[in-house]
């Protein structure tokens, strides 16, 4: 049976055999004890995700069905952060010691501030995350999960209940370093209206007294999961265009002018009565600047273990 079910990976099979599960423990068998061809499957999507691979067997995610909840998720850490008191600067990257005493005020809190801080970053990981049993697809899988222990991946694959199937890990942290490096602005907005997340520089624009009256970004933008893993990060082809934003206030706009910063949200059309689009900007959903985002990942890294957070 195992060499027949090998010989039908991507196809339909149908499997007769029991299927046990034990409460409390993330662990599932089905015991096969007999096998056929199933030549209309029910269709099993590519499914995405983004975490970290605590070993080659085991890793903690949260699954990406639209580019934007990379963004929406991790920046979810940045509010949880500062709503237990904790601000992410906005210019810089903390430094190992801030990390180290951040994760400190995590794991052992001290002080009812650092319970509030511990309680909202569990609420969090909790709304989001979980952890799974890897099965690998062949070596090529299994060496990228290995070469991607202790980081930040991206894997794509099928989602089982309590494990998942990897395909692949195609793109770990040093990819992300590399394209946010190389990553160029754009012009021009394609007519769509859609979920929508960017890796790009954010301008604004001023009135005589200095306050911003508008602001615009532009940079690679991704249109789902694929586009962002494929077409962004490893590849770096993904279109880049210029996108008014509205959805901000002056605080935060002050805070994001001359950066790049991840961001999500939705492209809007605004068409006349003939149906004529006659305007187009960007809803502005989260968004990290990139030292937010590098401060996300390095906490992320210290803090999700083999019994997550």
């Amino acid at each position: 049976m195992r060499q027949f079910l090998l010989d039908r990976l991507d196809q339909g099979a149908r499997i007769l055999g029991s299927y046990e599960a034990w409460a409390g423990q993330s662990e599932e068998v089905f015991d096969g004890t007999s096998a056929g061809p199933l030549d209309q499957a029910p269709a099993s999507p590519v499914w995405y995700a983004f975490g970290k691979t605590i070993r080659p067997e085991r890793i903690a995610k949260f699954n990406l069905f639209t580019a934007n909840d990379f963004v929406r998720v991790l920046a979810g850490l940045k509010d949880a952060l500062a709503a237990g008191g904790f601000n992410l600067p906005p210019d810089r990257r903390l430094t190992a010691e801030e990390i180290a005493a951040l994760k400190t005020r995590v794991e052992n809190p001290a002080s009812e501030a650092d319970r509030t801080l511990l309680r909202n970053v569990r609420s969090w990981w909790e709304s989001n995350w979980n952890l799974k049993w890897a099965v690998e697809k062949n070596t090529q899988a299994y060496n990228e999960l290995a070469a991607s222990v202790g980081g930040s991946t991206f894997y794509a694959g099928r989602l089982g209940v309590s494990n998942c199937y990897i395909m692949s890990a195609p793109v770990t942290r040093k990819d992300v370093d590399a394209f946010m490096a190389a990553a160029k602005e754009g012009s021009g907005a394609a007519d769509r209206e859609a979920p929508v997340a960017m890796f790009a520089r954010v301008t604004a624009e001023r009135d005589r007294t200095g306050r911003i009256t508008a602001l615009y970004a532009s940079g690679p933008l991704f249109v789902n999961p694929y586009a962002l893993i494929y077409d962004g990060i490893k590849n770096n082809v993904a279109p880049a265009e210029r996108w008014r934003l509205e959805g901000w206030d002056q605080t935060r706009a002050e805070q994001l002018d001359g950066r790049w910063v991840w961001l999500e949200g939705r492209t809007v059309l605004v068409r006349d009565d003939k149906g004529n689009v006659v305007d187009r900007y960007l809803a502005l959903g989260k968004n990290l600047t990139q030292d937010e985002f590098n401060s996300i990942l390095d906490l992320n890294r210290e803090l999700i273990g083999d019994g997550g957070i």
